[in-house]
């Protein structure tokens, strides 16, 4: 009695190739995920950097409150 290897050779090979393009196509996806992933990282960084960097006034984020320049905190201070 013949093993299935030697009755279907050629399905073997075929299975074995279909398997090897099936982990190449998990192994690209993956790494398109990373590339993109890494992309929408990096602008969100560059996002923040805007909104919380000390010049962010002049970039057109929202730079924060100034209390130094506020009227209560000169109040307070006595620098008025």
């Amino acid at each position: 009695m013949k093993t299935q290897e030697e009755k279907y050779p050629f399905e073997l090979k075929a299975n074995l190739l279909a398997s090897k393009a099936g982990g190449g196509a998990n192994i690209l996806n993956a790494g398109l995920g990373n590339i993109f992933g890494a992309g929408s990282s990096l602008s969100q960084l560059e996002m923040l950097k805007k909104m919380y960097s000390d010049n962010a006034g002049a970039t057109g984020g929202g730079g924060g409150y100034d209390y130094e320049n506020s009227p209560f905190w000169k109040y307070r201070t006595g620098k008025r």
